[in-house]
């Protein structure tokens, strides 16, 4: 046999064809995982804003004068006149009040601060959620004053 009918160009052909099949798949499939990553950071970033909307909107709510002093407040989307962007879910996930020495759940002698957890997630289920954003925001009753009149 002669050296020209081998079959060395058949084999150096797989072997490239090969190699390019793998660099091909893996560019493709990094350029889906970049997609797949931008689409879940757009949402985090956009359930972030709801989350500060949000919780903006509660102390808009109390500083005009609703701060709720019972024992079970309630800042609930629709009490604070907040509504979450198409496809968002927003929920009031607790609220604590000062006792003068640490948050606690609120009881009926209130110190006029409560601390609000609010929680803006995408879908309509938070534990299949991509995105789950949570912000705490501290409430003051517009009455108290630190040095005027503070809250006993």
């Amino acid at each position: 046999m002669s050296t020209g009918e081998r079959g060395e160009t058949l084999l150096e052909l797989v072997v490239a064809v090969t190699i390019m099949g793998l660099a091909v798949a893996a560019i493709v499939g990094g350029m889906a995982t970049s997609i797949m990553m931008s689409d879940i950071h757009r949402q985090e970033a956009r359930a972030g804003a709801a989350a500060r909307d949000y919780a903006e909107a509660a102390v808009t709510w109390v500083t005009a004068g609703h701060y709720d002093a019972g024992t079970n407040p309630a800042y609930d989307p629709a009490t604070v006149q907040y509504t979450a962007p198409s496809g968002y879910r927003a929920s009031a996930v607790s609220v604590s009040c000062w006792d003068g020495a640490g948050w606690k759940p609120c009881a009926q002698a209130q110190k006029g601060l409560e601390q609000l957890t609010v929680q803006v997630y995408d879908g309509t289920d938070a534990s299949k959620a991509k995105a789950v954003e949570k912000v705490v925001v501290v409430l003051r009753e517009p009455s108290c004053q630190v040095e005027a009149k503070p809250c006993s």
